[in-house]
């Protein structure tokens, strides 16, 4: 799972800050994480096929954008990752068939193993995407603003 963290946008917190309601603050900041994360998903969906990653396409149709939330700190985190849900019965020639699961192998793929070269797809996502997403998440979260200020009755330039 790769992490990124955002800076700079003194401006968004500033006015998220004024939203009246923890909801409306928590939807805005999820509605925007997660068109920024759809970014990295489809970028790192597009690396799995396009390097040849993809042998039943399991680990590129189960990539899901996750929500957390972490009442304590008051955070909302938004996770791009495999479903640990959905897994795939295969059978190798006359062997005994095993149940794949991308949530047990994506890293293998990331990372390698001793029998097996990387793959890198998630990482070239970040380095590639990643100040897209942030601006998407900016703009996501300056229009979802406006709109929740404009239902507020209160007057948005």
């Amino acid at each position: 799972m790769a992490e990124s963290t955002i800076s700079g946008l003194d401006e968004i917190e500033a006015m998220l800050r004024q939203l009246p309601s923890k909801v409306e603050r928590e939807q805005v900041v999820e509605k925007s994480l997660r068109a920024g994360a759809s970014v990295i998903h489809d970028a790192a969906k597009e690396n799995l096929i396009s390097a040849g990653s993809v042998d039943t396409g399991l680990l590129a149709n189960t990539m899901r954008i996750t929500r957390q939330a972490d009442q304590r700190q008051g955070q909302v985190i938004v996770s791009l990752k495999p479903s640990s849900k959905l897994s795939m019965v295969i059978r190798k020639g006359k062997g005994k068939p095993t149940r794949a699961r991308p949530s047990r192998y994506a890293h293998f793929v990331e990372k390698g193993t001793e029998h097996s070269p990387a793959r890198p797809f998630m990482r070239p996502a970040v380095d590639e995407k990643g100040q897209k997403a942030v601006e998407t998440i900016r703009d996501t979260a300056l229009k979802a603003i406006a709109d929740v200020a404009r239902k507020l009755g209160l007057k948005v330039t």
